[in-house]
């Protein structure tokens, strides 16, 4: 004990209004197991202080208003640190107050009168105590947390970084992609992604998409090619279609006409086709020599435009015309065999 905190210590018990003992008061408190701080202790020897001659219900305060509020909320709050399983509550104030006043025989409301108070109106049910959250529950929650502000820093834009994660850390715990984005919407300023970021982030969910897409199929070498050749944005909407079967798959058969119906009410979009002059063979060439600068017939079919390899050429018949297109042209799904030997199980995804 350092001797500064043993002063105040023993300045604090000369005070007949104090019930604590000097244990209890440089020890851990029974309840949050963390000892009183030297300012919790300073705090709490001014409130003894003041109100070291107590005053009658007869007798005029001669104290401004000012000060008087300044040492109730030293001792709310010095109360309310103390005993984290009760939440700060104008209700719970007051019912505190009232029971710890009935236990006072002078009408002087001290720490171990609200105490006791609190122990009351807990055993009796007026006041609800909140679930401490153990130490395990703590860094699950934290965890959550985590992986929540990484979705929505990549769902709304802004860099995960230190300062970021603090500003958002004032949310509290347990929020949510949408609270953080409502909270952005209320004023809260985040720093954007960066450039070196946000190809970090694309390069990652290039990734996970390709493992994806790649996984769920037998494909051949052309087929690979294929899909890691494709910028982002159509791989994105590659898998979605993906899923989109997936989801379609596990329909019941009245799910799957009332879907249909919904689909044949809606508007369909032109599609731009795929020119006859550009063949299997020309997509196949492209996707041969991705990595080659070298020009070929291929690359001078596409709209008599120049390009710097076949993989810039099969990015751009992939925009303009669409995955779908190119896909039928080329053919996307393996046959379903293996070793030359035809299997009996049908893949969802499979093309009959």
């Amino acid at each position: 004990m350092s001797e500064a905190r043993k002063q105040i210590i023993d300045q604090i018990l000369t005070f007949p209004a104090n019930t604590y003992s000097r244990e209890f008061l440089d020890g851990p408190h029974p309840k949050t197991n963390k000892p009183y701080s030297d300012a919790e202790l300073r705090g709490y020897l001014e409130e003894l202080q003041g109100s070291a001659k107590p005053v009658r219900k007869t007798q005029q305060v001669q104290q401004s208003p000012e000060v008087a509020r300044i040492q109730v909320e030293r001792v709310w709050a010095f109360f309310f640190h103390h005993h984290p399983e009760i939440a700060d509550l104008d209700a719970h104030r007051k019912a505190l107050y009232e029971r710890a006043l009935s236990l006072s025989d002078d009408d002087i409301v001290r720490p171990a009168h609200l105490d006791e108070a609190a122990k009351l109106l807990i055993a009796e049910g007026t006041i609800k105590a909140k679930k401490i959250p153990t130490a395990a529950e703590l860094k699950q929650q934290a965890a959550k947390d985590s992986e929540t502000f990484r979705q929505a820093a990549v769902q709304l834009g802004f860099s995960d970084n230190e300062a970021n994660r603090r500003m958002v850390a004032k949310l509290g715990s347990g929020y949510s992609v949408a609270d953080i984005a409502q909270s952005i919407r209320n004023g809260l300023q985040l720093s954007a992604v960066g450039e070196a970021e946000q190809q970090q982030r694309d390069e990652q969910e290039r990734q996970e998409i390709l493992e994806e897409i790649i996984g769920a199929r037998i494909i051949t070498r052309q087929d690979r090619l294929k899909f890691e050749s494709m910028p982002l944005q159509q791989l994105r909407s590659e898998v979605a279609r993906i899923r989109e079967e997936r989801r379609l798959h596990g329909l019941t058969g009245q799910e799957l006409r009332a879907h249909i119906r919904s689909q044949q009410q809606q508007p369909s979009l032109t599609v731009p086709e795929l020119p006859n002059y550009i063949a299997r063979a020309d997509l196949l060439e492209l996707l041969n020599s991705l990595g080659s600068p070298d020009g070929s017939r291929a690359i001078e079919l596409l709209d008599g435009k120049s390009f710097a390899n076949g993989k810039e050429a099969f990015h751009y018949v992939c925009d303009k015309y669409g995955f779908d297109a190119v896909n039928k042209r080329l053919g996307t799904y393996a046959k379903r065999q293996i070793a030359g030997i035809v299997r009996e199980i049908v893949h969802p995804f499979d093309k009959h």
